[in-house]
């Protein structure tokens, strides 16, 4: 049953990329995991993406597909681009993986991190990432400040609720064009050499390091841990 279920996400994975190459004529874009998550959610609009354990609410493909475009319009129109880096700290929740997908659509680093980490901890991982724009629940964003201040960043504060003075994420999915909604595209890049995610390792007595891994690592090297599971 394992061995199963291992093929079966390689095979699914080959047919997207495949679909998604035949599209647009880039070979790399079978490692744009930006593109492939698009790809996915457009090919199933209905299928339940993400169900919320705490509260039974449930979301559909089609339904991400709307938010997380939306949002990546709003970042693209804030100025964000390619190489530049996003930390998430929250819990997990329904909105969580809007803009987790709309930063991986644009070439964006995804740093997530611990919501529960205090200022001092914070100020280290906002030194060592360097983000243009944090996500957090409002009950967070004035440790936030204190720490991006602490670590001489300048970076912009995005909240998933209401609560503070701080743009909610609802607003950033406020886009009136629905053409560009509609027509909207990733942006293209080289799979290789663009970083989808900063990680956090262990650092046995200092401060943790991150780790770099690029779309095409992550492409190719994902599908194989359903050989574990």
């Amino acid at each position: 049953m394992v061995r199963r279920a291992f093929d079966a996400v390689h095979w699914y994975m080959e047919e997207i990329g495949a679909q998604l190459v035949a599209k647009t004529g880039i070979p790399s874009d079978r490692h744009h995991i930006g593109k492939l998550i698009l790809q996915g959610l457009k090919d199933d609009p209905n299928f339940i993406s993400q169900i919320d354990g705490a509260t039974g609410e449930s979301e559909t493909n089609g339904s991400v597909l709307d938010r997380s475009i939306r949002c990546a319009i709003s970042l693209r129109q804030l100025g964000l681009k390619t190489g530049d880096v996003m930390v998430l700290m929250g819990p997990n929740h329904l909105d969580f993986c809007i803009p987790h997908n709309a930063a991986l659509y644009l070439g964006i680093m995804v740093a997530c991190i611990d919501a529960t980490l205090n200022v001092n901890e914070l100020k280290d991982l906002f030194q060592a990432n360097r983000p243009k724009i944090i996500f957090g629940q409002s009950e967070r964003t004035s440790g936030i400040k204190n720490a991006l201040t602490l670590a001489e960043v300048d970076a912009q504060i995005m909240t998933f609720n209401k609560g503070s003075d701080y743009t909610t994420l609802a607003q950033l999915l406020e886009i009136p064009d629905e053409k560009a909604v509609k027509d909207f595209q990733a942006t293209d890049f080289n799979p290789s050499e663009t970083v989808c995610y900063l990680t956090s390792t262990s650092g046995t007595t200092g401060v943790p390091k991150t780790a770099m891994l690029t779309h095409k690592n992550m492409a190719t090297g994902t599908p194989s841990l359903w050989y574990f599971i």
